[in-house]
């Protein structure tokens, strides 16, 4: 599909960018709050504290979030000017 959409002049590599930190981090999120805390079905490292590396490992994925969605959100904006 990216060839396609390169061949045709379509490709908005900002839009790319966007998408793909969108479902990084929300998995990431998805990861760290669901499968690691509520459902325990695996830990970031397995150590006494484990605290810090779960708030590390939440923060990058709300990080990468908040990156996607600013960067979808500034085509939006793009668009409707």
């Amino acid at each position: 599909m990216m060839a396609d959409l390169r061949r045709r002049g379509k490709l908005n590599l900002t839009n790319w960018w966007g998408g793909m930190l969108l479902g990084a981090g929300g998995f990431q999120l998805y990861d760290g709050l669901i499968q690691h805390k509520m459902m325990r079905i695996h830990q970031v490292r397995y150590v006494d504290n484990i605290l810090l590396y779960d708030f590390v490992w939440n923060l990058v994925g709300a990080l990468l979030l908040i990156s996607g969605i600013a960067l979808t959100k500034s085509i939006v904006r793009r668009r409707d000017s």
